[in-house]
């Protein structure tokens, strides 16, 4: 029962300030750069919520194990719209910067945002979308290790690029 006050007080707070929060800046936002962090504010907090809301009442009923299917796909869900996150990051990096003739760079970004939303659609990542029992943590003996790390390289190829790029 204290896990599931503490987290559920937590995540109502994050997800509250995270969407009021983009919000406020999507439309009181004067300047482009304000809309776009409001945008990422608001899709962190909605695409959290696809997992941390299932984990919460998970925690309040039957427990994670018996609320598997929800918690994967929420999983599922965040994944992708963090994924997405980090592309509107780039653009923000493009536009503070004003990197202008970076095409190549962009094409890239996009191929990888594409390549890890399919790579986190795959069934290798055990999304437990019937109601598996086995999977509650984010990694278990039934997960493929290789396979998350696998997922994962188009996020750090990207945040490398975006890190040693100069235009």
């Amino acid at each position: 029962m204290p896990q599931a006050i503490g987290e559920t007080v937590f995540d109502v707070l994050y997800l509250s300030f995270a969407i009021i929060a983009g919000l406020i800046m999507l439309i009181k936002g004067n300047q482009p750069l304000v809309k776009k962090f409001g945008l990422m504010s608001v899709l962190l907090g909605t695409g959290d919520s696809f997992h941390l809301v299932p984990r919460s009442y998970a925690l309040w009923t039957t427990g994670l194990e018996a609320n598997a299917a929800a918690l994967g796909i929420g999983k599922l869900i965040t994944s992708i719209t963090m994924t997405v996150f980090y592309l509107i990051l780039f653009y923000i990096w493009r536009e503070r910067y004003k990197v202008r003739e970076c095409n190549g760079l962009t094409k890239a970004m996009w191929l990888l945002t594409i390549l890890r939303i399919a790579l986190c659609a795959l069934p290798q990542n055990q999304w437990p979308m019937c109601g598996s029992s086995s999977w509650v943590g984010s990694f278990t003996k039934s997960r493929s290790f290789l396979f998350q790390t696998y997922k994962s390289k188009p996020q750090l190829i990207y945040k490398i690029q975006r890190s040693r790029h100069k235009c």
